[in-house]
């Protein structure tokens, strides 16, 4: 959730030390399967919702041109577990503006 929730700041800051990972949404259900019927409609929804601010978020940062497929890719990329970025390579990429 980090990698989503900073998006959502005016300037995007990440200590020089850490990593982002930009992964698959994640939950569990549990219940009748209306409930996970329903669950699973609305993690599909958050996880588009997710996909397209991040990619906005990296063409408004002016470094690349990426489109909503790319960020998909990234997401399910090894085995579906996401791919890291270190601070270095989020600012690159335009995933943050500044490392602190």
């Amino acid at each position: 959730m980090g990698a989503f929730i900073i998006q959502a700041g005016d300037v995007r800051r990440m200590p020089e030390n850490s990593t982002m990972l930009i992964h698959p949404t994640t939950g569990g259900m549990q219940g009748r399967i209306e409930d996970a019927e329903f669950e699973l409609a609305q993690r599909k929804i958050n996880e588009r919702q997710y996909i397209r601010v991040v990619a906005n978020r990296i063409k408004e940062s002016g470094k690349s041109d990426i489109t909503e497929e790319d960020v998909e890719r990234i997401m399910h990329a090894n085995g579906n577990n996401g791919t890291y970025f270190t601070a270095q390579e989020a600012l690159e990429y335009g995933l943050i503006d500044e490392i602190v």
